[in-house]
């Protein structure tokens, strides 16, 4: 198989409940494509597949990091090849499943690859707009790159900054770099065929959303959260407690909200989340939509994979 399906899809909209129909199928291994699933001790607020799930099923990227780590786009964007091609020589079938959607658009478009910013460079730059005016600076990098130079206003300058340093740092024009990075994203962007899960009625998605929430609580999100909350190495500004769920709960614990308050923050974060999710899915084109809501949707989605292996 030359081409890797992605299931991609809002908050809530039962991608990782649809994976076990598949794996009674196939011979798949799932590659989780979210950004609060990698973290340890974060269970029940990021709704991981339970350990008996993993256990039949093979799951990547999970519990990889500790909440109080680091983890980038750019490491996401190296595991993924190496978890693809080590399943290849498996004889497995890599899905790719997640809703993280800065995650999905590098495995789309790839990381970007310009240099690093030059600070002793951009302080030249900046030394010459003041002494000889902003214009003149945009003037020699419409003699350097005029292809960059006709897309920026004569007035932005950041972009006009950044351009000129890149020039003066590697000797290429960033026209150039982007040019090339276009070709490599192009050959990216064949590499992929994505399945996505829409609702058709958000009010449907609302629903499964509380209820999910609702479930959470019920299962010990409080506690969970209290356990990270008494570790010495956590603090509220790390990524992992930027999370939803555990951002509220860590207010209700600081005293700084309501229990309730807490509550009611979750649900309408989580909401805020689809709606983005769903807004970026939108930009996505050569898609296959899904309507997750369907009460075929397993039937549809089953067929949907065997017409997709059988072309490959």
């Amino acid at each position: 198989m030359n081409k890797i399906i992605c299931i991609i899809g809002p908050t809530a909209s039962g991608k990782s409940s649809l994976i076990k129909n598949i794996a009674n199928i196939w011979p798949i291994e799932v590659i989780n494509m979210d950004s609060a699933t990698i973290y340890k001790g974060m269970d029940i607020g990021t709704a991981k597949p339970s350990t008996n799930e993993r256990r039949i099923i093979k799951h990547h990227l999970i519990d990889i990091v500790n909440p109080f780590e680091y983890y980038s786009v750019a490491n996401f964007s190296d595991d993924v090849e190496i978890i693809i091609n080590n399943a290849k020589n498996r004889n497995k079938i890599p899905i790719i499943v997640g809703g993280t959607m800065m995650y999905y658009n590098v495995l789309q478009n790839g990381l970007n690859k310009l240099p690093k910013s030059d600070y002793h460079n951009k302080c030249l730059i900046i030394d010459d707009i003041k002494k000889n005016g902003l214009n003149f600076v945009y003037q020699k990098l419409q003699k350097y790159d005029l292809e960059t130079a006709n897309k920026l206003n004569p007035n932005d300058s950041q972009r006009i900054i950044r351009a000129l340093e890149i020039y003066i740092t590697t000797g290429n024009t960033m026209s150039s770099i982007l040019l090339e990075e276009k070709k490599i994203n192009n050959n990216l962007k064949n590499k992929y065929i994505t399945i996505s899960l829409e609702p058709r009625d958000k009010s449907i998605l609302h629903s499964r959303i509380e209820k999910r929430l609702n479930d959470m609580i019920e299962n010990g999100l409080v506690e969970e959260v209290q356990k990270l909350y008494n570790c010495k190495f956590m603090h509220s500004n790390l990524p992992s407690m930027k999370c939803i769920g555990y951002r509220q709960i860590w207010s209700y614990l600081s005293n700084q909200i309501s229990f309730q308050d807490a509550k009611s923050q979750i649900a309408f974060a989580t909401k805020n989340l689809a709606k983005r999710q769903m807004t970026w899915i939108k930009k996505f084109n050569n898609k296959i939509i899904i309507d997750c809501a369907s009460k075929n949707i397993e039937k549809v989605l089953i067929k949907t994979i065997s017409e997709i292996l059988e072309k490959n």
